[in-house]
């Protein structure tokens, strides 16, 4: 009989030891496109943080470029990919991919890691996970439009133009907060969700009524035959704007883009979400000490030809923190 036992409890170790061995096994489920450079930066700071020892699997449900009536479709492949993974953690890069995954994925008790959210993520949840933690996105509207008034002292009246997308109404939300219109020190802040590329260009067209635009987000602007590519939206709407255009993207900053941005780098803040995902995996954090994180440091771009344009000479403060782009 003593022998039977001791066999068993050697069966048992034996096989806890394969299951410990086992290597971790991660699903990130961005919301978008992998050559959206967001997404791919957030992508590189992952895998970057987590390393060697991990099986990284992705999908990509690219709700930036397929229409909203295919986002039901989306999620549900992504959830298929959940299933046939089997994931030990699963990370939602931005509100689409929590939004519609998040709920789904937490009634499994799989862990869950987000990111890139703009959102409250209390506003995707009846309840929070308790095994769910990530990184806040907080782009930097406010902290932008201060820096603004420093490098345009004598501007007053100001556009925020965003895309049609989940990611500007939790803009809109936080930053307006159901009010048309805000003030920031001495700047007279209105905003506008361009319905499509039409409404867009009509947006740009007028905008001689104010001193810059803001546009956080374009990621999402369709035209008549869809969806309308980034670089097309930043180019005409450099080309044709009467006034200076800055955004949150360090990629519209060029010759034939935009005037300046104030940055939240996707590969450090990718990072972030991958040290909890290691964290989690290997034992090390608690989502539960700290739900979440956020990420508010920023870099300067300018562009040195639409600086010219324009004829703004930036404060001396900025300039030594920025990066001058030709």
């Amino acid at each position: 009989m003593l022998g039977v036992r001791v066999a068993c409890c050697l069966v048992f170790v034996f096989f806890g030891s394969v299951a410990l061995a086992r290597t971790p096994v991660v699903l990130i489920i961005e919301s978008y496109h992998p050559v959206l450079a967001w997404t791919a930066q957030c992508e590189e700071g992952i895998r970057q943080a987590l390393g060697e020892g991990f099986d990284v699997h992705s999908f990509f449900m690219d709700t930036k470029r397929i229409p909203e009536s295919d986002f039901a479709l989306s999620a549900s492949r992504a959830w298929e990919a959940v299933q046939s993974i089997e994931p030990d953690l699963v990370m939602l890069g931005d509100d689409d991919a929590l939004s519609m995954l998040g709920p789904r994925v937490a009634q499994t008790g799989i862990p869950i890691v987000y990111f890139g959210i703009n959102n409250n993520p209390r506003n995707y949840f009846t309840q929070l996970p308790r095994n769910m933690a990530g990184v806040l996105e907080r782009t930097p509207v406010i902290p932008w439009l201060r820096h603004l008034t420093e490098i345009m002292p004598l501007a007053r009246r100001v556009l925020v133009l965003l895309d049609n997308s989940l990611t500007s109404v939790s803009i809109v939300d936080l930053v307006f907060q159901g009010r048309p219109s805000i003030h920031v020190g001495r700047l007279d802040v209105q905003f506008h969700v361009a319905s499509d590329w039409a409404d867009w260009q009509d947006r740009i067209r007028g905008a001689s009524d104010y001193d810059f635009v803001l546009t956080p987000t374009f990621h999402a602007v369709r035209g008549s035959e869809g969806y309308v590519d980034i670089p097309v939206v930043v180019s005409w709407t450099s080309s044709n704007s009467p006034v200076p255009v800055f955004s949150n993207q360090d990629y519209t900053i060029g010759e034939d883009g935009f005037t300046g941005a104030l940055v939240l780098v996707g590969t450090e803040h990718g990072r972030l979400a991958g040290e909890i995902a290691r964290g989690i995996l290997e034992g090390t954090f608690s989502p539960q000490n700290a739900p979440f994180l956020t990420d508010r440091a920023g870099q300067f771009y300018f562009s040195r030809k639409q600086l010219e344009r324009f004829g703004i000479l930036l404060p001396e403060e900025i300039r030594r923190n920025a990066l001058l782009l030709d």
